[in-house]
């Protein structure tokens, strides 16, 4: 699915230049990104929060301080989550694992090309 059709499903975008940090341990975590249409320029922020609002929040600060200009929230979860991309598609999951939520986010691009950016987890 393209980034558009990602944003009008409901979900909110924002990658990775070097590192990015994380925020300090809470009940959610959230993952934002900037997607610039390539996994190796992508620019992100993990965060964590007591609740969900609170875990976007601090992924896009996160996000921004790591260099984004345009980071969105891509997903949110209380146990893992990821983000993977393409050249032109991107696709998140979510999991009790960090590997099936790596799967499902590469399964959600619907791409070969497609490789996880970015996952974590809250414990």
């Amino acid at each position: 699915m393209t980034i558009a059709g990602r944003v009008i499903a409901g979900l909110v975008f924002g990658v990775v230049i070097g590192a990015a940090s994380v925020a300090s341990a809470g009940g959610w975590g959230a993952i934002a990104v900037d997607y610039r249409g390539d996994p190796s320029t992508t620019v992100y922020g993990i965060g964590r929060g007591g609740d969900v609002g609170e875990a976007g929040r601090a992924a896009t600060s996160l996000c921004v301080k790591a260099g984004g200009n345009n980071c969105r929230v891509v997903v949110s979860y209380t146990q893992c989550g990821a983000f993977a991309a393409g050249t032109s598609n991107v696709g998140w999951g979510m999991a009790m694992d960090k590997g099936t939520a790596e799967a499902n986010a590469r399964a959600g691009c619907g791409s070969s090309s497609c490789r996880v950016v970015v996952s974590d987890c809250t414990d």
